[in-house]
């Protein structure tokens, strides 16, 4: 990967800024990180990618990812002069790097965190790389070495920020923006496209702070620090605990995902002694049970092409889901793979996850606490999709709410394997069914060790 020096690379194209200003009038979104700031960041993102032309890059849309872009990024860049300074900006070794105003935190904040420095105020350190910090109108609040709890402590103030360790913006209270933020959960080889193939020579360790850009074809854009403090970018697999969801709760439901069919909206479940029959999709819609039919009203006004191909396939199998409807549903998640995995998450959203929480709420069974946590809520998800919205309340009645959540994430797969059990005893004279109890059992025990990693990760990181 290309690594930049900014400074060498605005020296060098400055030319660009007095000679060029067409180009830059006519530049789309400049904020390359979607992060409500444009600074140092968002120029490195852009460096890393010169010579390349992909579009989310070219800021100015002339086919090239050049110093034509970086040029205009570093005029948007506010500067750091101003009389009114108040944080000062200190590198590694404790030496003065630059003062800032406070309308410029931000950019204070940067510059430190580029060095392996801090940022002070009045001699009170405002900003370092162990703690996440949170402002209010741009004044320090509070610090905590937990995500989490920089992220509650935000959203009870006005115009309120939390900034990373890293030196990111990770929530905005005004932009209605949280970022996904990740820890790998192995050691993964980072790609430098969204393919198996694509593999670079960075392995990036386990237990890994990642922020999250974009998932394409199941593969997570990732930004990182490695130790020696240099941006990296790329795509890595999902070898990713996800300790904080956007503000859309895009990432509900990739743990079960992950282990129903491996996150693939084209996957086919095939086993004869499924007794939901033949099943489809990321969490494995069951063609007996009649989810599938139920996943194509749900789509019949949201994507006339995709519903139209999947019915006259269902038709070319005189109303079942056999051979035609197979190959029509697995050429679909080819073409559309994005558009496939998000109308089938939504689907299970909205019937399954959705249902539960009115369910619950119906019954006067207070869950709110529980859905604070990205690892639980995606425990009731997987939860809901296996046993039902209804299912799964008789499931958390069984249980004692009042006690610690780890003992309510034990206490809730083991209720699930009770009731597997039941419909696959695991003493039958059926080997097919065996195996299946079996399956079943292990998957739920890797599903629940998942789900206590990342509920203890969300509360260190």
């Amino acid at each position: 990967m290309l690594k930049l020096n900014i400074k060498q690379l605005i020296l060098s194209y400055i030319f660009y800024l007095f000679f060029t200003p067409s180009a830059l009038t006519f530049a789309k979104n400049i904020d390359v990180n979607n992060d409500g700031v444009i600074n140092h960041i968002d120029l490195q993102i852009i460096g890393s990618h010169i010579g390349s032309n992909k579009k989310q890059y070219d800021v100015n849309d002339d086919g090239l990812v050049d110093a034509l872009d970086i040029a205009t990024i570093a005029k948007q860049i506010p500067s750091s002069q101003d009389s009114e300074a108040i944080f000062t900006a200190y590198d590694s070794n404790g030496m003065s790097l630059d003062s800032f105003s406070k309308n410029n935190l931000i950019n204070a904040i940067s510059l430190a965190s580029k060095n392996n420095g801090v940022v002070k105020y009045n001699d009170f350190i405002v900003w370092d790389n162990t703690n996440y910090f949170v402002y209010s109108d741009n004044e320090p609040n509070t610090s905590s070495k937990s995500l989490r709890d920089a992220v509650n402590s935000a959203s009870s103030l006005d115009n309120s920020i939390v900034i990373s360790k890293n030196g990111n913006i990770v929530y905005n209270k005004n932009l209605n923006f949280k970022k996904i933020i990740g820890v790998t959960r192995a050691n993964v080889n980072l790609r430098s496209e969204p393919n198996m193939s694509a593999r670079t020579e960075i392995t990036i360790p386990e237990g890994t702070l990642l922020e999250v850009s974009e998932i394409k074809n199941g593969f997570y854009n990732v930004l990182y620090y490695d130790t020696n403090n240099n941006l990296k970018t790329g795509y890595i697999p999902s070898y990713i605990d996800i300790i904080q969801d956007d503000m859309n709760q895009s990432q509900l439901g990739y743990i079960s995902a992950r282990e129903e069919s491996n996150g693939d909206p084209g996957a086919i479940g095939l086993n004869p002694n499924d007794k939901g029959g033949t099943s489809f999709g990321v969490w494995q819609l069951s063609s007996k049970a009649g989810s599938v039919d139920e996943f194509l009203e749900f789509i019949k006004d949201k994507d006339g092409e995709i519903y139209d191909k999947l019915i006259k396939a269902k038709q070319n199998d005189n109303g079942n889901f056999e051979s035609n409807f197979i190959y029509a549903w697995k050429e679909i998640a080819s073409n559309r793979y994005e558009d496939f995995y998000e109308m089938q998450r939504l689907f299970i959203k909205r019937n399954y996850y959705d249902s539960l929480i009115k369910i619950a709420n119906k019954n006067n069974i207070n869950i709110d606490y529980l859905l604070n946590y990205s690892s639980v809520s995606n425990m009731l998800w997987s939860t809901s999709v296996q046993h039902g919205a209804s299912g799964t309340v008789n499931i958390i009645k069984k249980i004692s709410l009042d006690s610690s959540i780890e003992s309510i994430i034990e206490s809730i797969y083991t209720e699930r394997l009770n009731i597997i059990s039941k419909s696959y005893p695991p003493n039958s004279s059926n080997p097919g069914i065996v195996s299946l109890y079996n399956g079943i059992k292990t998957r739920l025990e890797n599903e629940k060790n998942e789900i206590l990693r990342i509920y203890k990760r969300e509360l260190s990181y």
